[in-house]
């Protein structure tokens, strides 16, 4: 009987971002990348244009003959793995179907292929009694000897090689645009103070972390629709579908680039009546573009850029998932969370706080039964022991009397009672109101957030003490003299950004 085979990569997260060092995760990154790929799996696999269904993003849908080829597939790829990469894991799931039956047996793979992940056997490794030097990087038992780092743990030795050091910088260079009238040329960076440091400036870097909302349960109303299809119909239009997230997400990135490449005018991020900040150059001709892709992976995007960019890139990143269209799934919306921390601070927790906030974006449209919209959520270094994003903004972010100091999350566009509470409102008319019409008065949008601190009755009397010498003076877009509506406030949000968040010109990508 024919058998289906998925592969699903387990905590990809963790061995990606195992390291601190950018050029480390992003050669991980690709690591990841290409043990799941169609070329490694076709290595294995006989007459692989018909039984590789697809293989990208960590996942994988083959077919066999039967059972017993099925499972020698899987002992031939996985002894493969465990010697080349042995960090990354992943389960395995075989499940036999008649004809006729396919769409239905994806659908139970994907539930139990999901159980499996969470009845696994954790993976807990003899890690060597008798070496007594530790890896600088991981804190693991060292293996290798580095120039640069010392001794350094095998996985660390196995990123570091040049062979996939110039398969790394291939993946991403075709996103980089084309430059006209012999401008310099654009190229990526492996350092981060080459991606978000101005030197006696600002040393913020912005990790960013973008899902699909509700992918797998469009997929599984997909499949609801097939169960009268023909075998090859369905996995054909499964594998349009992987396709489609892979292009979808692919070109998001692409299109947030070239927004990017538009807004820089000789060797500075210029934009509007902001300015922007000058560029390192890689060499005497290139500039490094303040932005590096991480991971692209189905409907996920993470990447790193510099901090005073990380929102609006989430913005255009959003915008793109916003009017997108995947074949047989329609349009996907999608949430972001970033972190915007020092340039030096641990990467795995900065990473670890944009998925936070991803799922704290996914979590308040659930709640407000917005899962037509697209939702951001961020967060300016908050680094306190064993603390998360969340935790911190719950402590600090409120009054003495239980007011709420931040609006966080927001939609990407709202209306009506959402209007309020949309990146639109609070960027094109809070802050930048801030930044251009309240630039004589800086000391006052600074007492701002302390003003709020006590309450909505003294942000309002404050207000009048300050319309009394400046009449004109008023909160932008329409926020009321209390700087409250419904026991929250959108000030402080504004405001904590109001001297690092640099907009990002040219309209929708």
């Amino acid at each position: 009987m024919p058998v289906l085979t998925m592969l699903d990569t387990v905590a990809i997260q963790r061995f990606i971002f195992s390291s601190n060092r950018l050029k480390d995760i992003v050669n991980a990154s690709r690591m990841a990348e290409q043990f799941m790929s169609r070329d490694e799996i076709s290595r294995f696999v006989e007459s692989q244009d018909r039984n590789i269904i697809f293989a990208a993003g960590g996942n994988a849908l083959l077919r066999f003959s039967n059972l017993s080829e099925a499972r020698n597939f899987t002992t031939r790829f996985s002894r493969k793995m465990i010697d080349t990469i042995p960090d990354i894991e992943f389960v395995v799931k075989h499940l036999e179907f008649r004809e006729g039956t396919a769409a239905e047996t994806i659908k139970q793979m994907q539930k139990e292929i999901n159980l499996e992940k969470t009845r696994r056997m954790p993976s807990v490794p003899l890690l060597g009694l008798s070496v007594t030097e530790i890896c600088s990087q991981t804190g693991l038992p060292a293996s290798v000897h580095d120039d640069r780092d010392g001794c350094i743990h095998t996985s660390v030795a196995a990123r570091r090689d040049d062979k996939l050091q110039r398969q790394t910088e291939e993946r991403w260079r075709h996103l980089l645009p084309c430059r006209e009238n012999n401008e310099p040329g654009l190229s990526y960076s492996d350092q981060l103070d080459n991606i978000g440091r101005t030197h006696g400036d600002t040393s913020l870097i912005g990790i960013i972390h973008v899902d699909g909302n509700g992918v797998g349960k469009k997929i599984e109303k997909w499949l609801n629709s097939c169960r009268n299809k023909p075998d090859e119909d369905v996995f054909m239009e499964y594998a349009a579908i992987s396709g489609g997230l892979a292009e979808l997400a692919s070109s998001a990135l692409r299109k947030t680039i070239e927004r990017l490449a538009l807004n820089i005018i000789g060797d500075k991020i210029c934009s509007g009546h902001f300015l922007g900040f000058s560029l390192a150059s890689k060499d005497s001709r290139d500039l490094i573009l303040p932005l590096r892709p991480i991971l692209c992976s189905g409907d996920d995007i993470t990447l790193a850029c510099d901090g005073r960019l990380a929102l609006s890139v989430a913005r255009i990143l959003l915008e793109h998932f916003d009017r997108s269209s995947v074949k047989h799934l329609g349009n996907i919306k999608a949430s972001a969370g970033v972190a915007i921390v020092g340039a030096h601070s641990p990467f795995s927790k900065a990473y670890n706080m944009a998925e936070e906030l991803c799922a704290s974006a996914k979590k308040f449209l659930r709640d407000e039964d917005l899962q037509d919209q697209s939702a951001m959520d961020w967060t300016l270094e908050t680094f306190s022991s064993g603390e998360g994003a969340l935790e911190a903004r719950d402590r600090l972010y409120k009054t003495s009397r239980g007011e709420t100091l931040t609006q966080r999350p927001y939609l990407l566009n709202g209306a009506g009672k959402w209007e309020h509470q949309s990146v639109a409102w609070l960027f094109d008319n809070v802050i930048h109101c801030f930044q251009t019409e309240w630039e004589a008065f800086r000391n006052k949008v600074k007492q701002i957030p302390e003003i709020t601190r006590q309450g909505p009755e003294v942000v309002q009397q404050t207000l009048g003490k300050w319309k009394a010498v400046n009449p004109g003076l008023r909160f932008p877009g329409d926020i009321p003299e209390t700087g409250f509506e419904n026991q929250r406030t959108c000030l402080v949000d504004a405001v904590e950004l109001n001297d690092i968040f640099l907009p990002i010109e040219g309209g929708q990508s």
